[in-house]
């Protein structure tokens, strides 16, 4: 489970959408500013999905979406400078989706917010865990983009064999995700073993010790059983009554 989550937290397939969509729209040369193609058509089961929504979900759903948007345009040279120092590519088509399909920039750099903040989380909280996130995002990062080149462009030998080697990066750095995971495993179970080992089953004079060590800490703390109060000391005085 904490593996499946690791890898959804590298998910950028937004990001890269956003650049196969610039790529195919205004770096081939081939379309049209009337002939961009537009974002891929709701499947049945998404169709589904969002008819389920009641129109105040949609709209909650939208709000959200266009807060995150606004959210990250504020921290747009931040997150910029982010893709510039761990993939320059990324940076150039970003900068050029800014231009060319602002819609489509926004969404993106939103994308790019959310993989961010998750990752600077992790660095401050699992600095071994987040150099190999890290490994995995650019690597991910390198595959959506260069198959989106292949699918427009047409696949060259040499693109295909950068795909494969990026391709079997992608399955070393899961088994070393895998390495972590059981590595860590193991020493918590020898810490279990460890502390287990210590225990062993007390004797009845231990027990009885025990028992006899709580009740005169407990009598010395005042947590017994207090007594009753005496009778002069809740009824009338004797000079009182008439």
């Amino acid at each position: 489970m904490l593996i499946s989550r690791l890898h959804s937290r590298v998910s950028i397939s937004g990001i890269c959408l956003a650049a196969a969509l610039y790529l195919a729209a205004g770096n081939t040369n081939r379309l049209s500013a009337q002939e961009s193609p537009q974002p891929p058509a709701i499947g049945p089961s998404q169709k589904g999905i969002a008819e389920a929504k009641s129109p105040a979900e949609l709209k909650q759903a939208e709000d959200k979406r266009l807060a995150s948007e606004e959210a990250a345009l504020k921290r747009k040279p931040e997150l910029l400078a982010f893709a510039e120092e761990h993939d320059p590519q990324l940076r150039a088509l970003l900068e050029m989706l800014e231009t060319k399909r602002p819609k489509q920039f926004r969404q993106a750099l939103a994308n790019l917010a959310r993989d961010t903040d998750r990752l600077n989380a992790l660095q401050t909280r699992d600095p071994e865990r987040y150099d190999l996130e890290l490994l995995q995002w650019k690597n991910n990062q390198r595959v959506q983009i260069l198959s989106a080149k292949l699918t427009l462009k047409g696949g060259s030998p040499e693109g295909k064999d950068e795909l494969k080697k990026l391709l079997a990066r992608k399955t070393e750095l899961r088994q070393e995700s895998l390495q972590l995971e059981l590595r860590r495993a193991r020493e918590r179970v020898a810490r279990l073993e460890e502390q287990t080992g210590k225990f062993t089953k007390p004797s009845d004079s231990e027990l009885e010790k025990q028992v006899e060590q709580m009740l005169s800490r407990a009598k010395k703390s005042g947590s017994g059983t207090s007594a009753p109060p005496k009778a002069d000391a809740v009824g009338p005085k004797k000079g009182d009554q008439r």
